[in-house]
């Protein structure tokens, strides 16, 4: 039988990562940096109406709204690369609950419906199926996941006394970050609803191997809306599984292997730990939990950062990653410090910006300053650096670490042992009845720092800087966090 040229050449480029879907009756291409080469331009070109053809009339790896399409909801499919890592961690007998167990808390200002509330809830989570799966764990050590039908409850607990509210959420949330989930006979997520007369608060926990930050976003705004508009249809969402579905060849793909091996080459060399001192030797103190302490960037000193970047042609997050690297190289004198930066990892398609389920990553941004003198100079080359990353985000952050296989010191996260991410992704939660303010969020990763900021209501950014207490004392954190405000 002979070979239809369209679709071989739409098997090729979906190996290579591109994506082609058809909005609004136009094809639209979305392709990594560089893989769309000049022969394969030539090809799409001459074989265009065939290929529009195609992808309009099938329901296949090109389309992530499969649930009732090709794939039954039934069906089990594998875990995407975004959730390995969090499922070997999760079947750790010493697994850290405060990075699986992602937690949210939010102070609901004005007078609640919890029964309108608690119907939001249940509508939302009917039309997600990642937040009803289950995960069955095969005799290699991985999972399959498949959609189940049972729906998590919203927990609700009425309160008289409103001067209780705060300590009662802060220890619903830590009943459910230490408590781990059965990830295959429960639903991957908790909630809680502390209803008391002027305010209420939502306690929300999920395991990271269903939601990433971003998710939340979706989940809050979804819930918000229906609680507000209980009678209003909105678009039928995509479906992760099917997402996992669709792309499970891409991933095992020779081509994406060779792409793993590419970003592994960039971590030769790297130091295998930051120059920072530390207040105690690694492995000195038992567990305890992680510190945190605020950070604050006003808005005038934000405005000065955004103007820098443009100048540079980048981005706020640039200016703040360059900050760092000035800090860092005061304080310990050397040209190189390996930063850990999170992405959303949903620009392939507008298509995953919709979709609950984890798809964040990390890239490792490790400029060398040598030859860098002034500010500007810092910035332009972590811009450049970021520009690369920011490419080629879609490569998971696991794979290229098992690949590289970087020296490792006991106690110590590898790679990059301090993070910054700037927290500006994802859709914020609004109510047309409440008023809604974040009030809590997980306290600690796995890095001995943690810089994050979010903007602010005032134009700035309000920030934390989570800490390793095994290694630092608070002061020396607080000391850190002026340092880093000076600069």
């Amino acid at each position: 039988m002979q070979t239809d040229p369209a679709e071989a050449i739409l098997a090729e480029l979906h190996d290579l990562g591109v994506r082609i879907s058809i909005e609004s009756g136009a094809l639209r291409v979305r392709a990594p940096k560089g893989v769309f080469t000049e022969r394969l331009q030539h090809d799409f070109q001459a074989h265009r109406d065939r290929i529009q053809t195609l992808v309009g009339g099938r329901t296949t790896a090109l389309d992530v709204r499969t649930e009732g399409g090709a794939r039954s909801p039934d069906t089990p499919v594998p875990l995407t690369p975004w959730q390995r890592g969090f499922w070997l961690m999760h079947r750790r007998a010493d697994a850290d609950l405060g990075v699986l167990n992602n937690s949210v808390q939010l102070a609901l200002k004005g007078p609640v419906d919890a029964e309108r509330l608690s119907a939001a809830w249940r509508k939302v989570l009917s039309r997600h199926d990642i937040l009803r799966t289950r995960f069955q764990p095969q005799p290699d050590g991985s999972a399959l996941q498949r959609t189940g039908n049972d729906i998590c409850d919203l927990e609700i607990l009425r309160m008289d006394d409103e001067g209780t509210l705060d300590v009662v959420a802060q220890m619903t949330t830590a009943r459910f970050i230490a408590r781990p989930f059965d990830l295959e006979n429960e639903a991957p997520l908790r909630a809680c609803l502390l209803v008391a007369p002027g305010e209420s608060r939502l306690v929300l926990c999920v395991h990271h191997i269903a939601a990433d930050g971003w998710s939340f976003g979706i989940l809050l705004q979804e819930l918000f809306a229906f609680y507000d508009e209980p009678q209003a249809t909105r678009p039928e969402p995509h479906s992760y599984l099917g997402y996992a579905a669709s792309m499970a060849e891409h991933w095992t793909s020779s081509r994406f292997t060779v792409r793993i091996e590419e970003d592994a080459d960039r971590f030769a060399g790297l130091p295998a730990c930051h120059g920072l001192a530390v207040d105690y030797r690694r492995g000195r103190k038992p567990h305890v939990a992680g510190g945190s302490i605020a950070l604050r960037v006003s808005p005038e000193t934000k405005q000065r950062l955004e103007s820098m970047a443009q100048r540079a042609g980048t981005t706020l997050h640039a200016a703040l990653l360059a900050a760092l690297a000035v800090l860092h190289r005061k304080l310990t004198g050397e040209i190189r410090l390996p930063v850990m930066s999170p992405v959303a990892n949903r620009g392939s398609s507008t298509d995953l910006e919709h979709i609950v389920g984890p798809f964040a990553n990390a890239s490792i941004v490790a400029t060398c300053l040598e030859g860098c003198v002034t500010f500007h100079d810092i910035l332009t080359a972590i811009a450049t650096d970021l520009g690369h990353l920011y490419d080629r985000q879609d490569i998971p952050f696991d794979d290229i670490l098992d690949r590289a296989a970087p020296p490792r010191l006991p106690g110590t996260y590898p790679v990059a042992q301090i993070a910054l991410a700037l927290q500006d992704a994802g859709a914020k939660p609004v109510s047309a009845t409440l008023h809604i303010e974040l009030r809590g969020l997980a306290e600690f990763g796995r890095q001995d720092l943690f810089i994050e900021f979010r903007n602010s209501e005032d134009g700035g950014l309000d920030g934390r800087i989570n800490f390793d207490s095994r290694l630092f004392e608070q002061a020396t954190v607080e000391a850190f966090a002026t340092a880093f405000s000076d600069v």
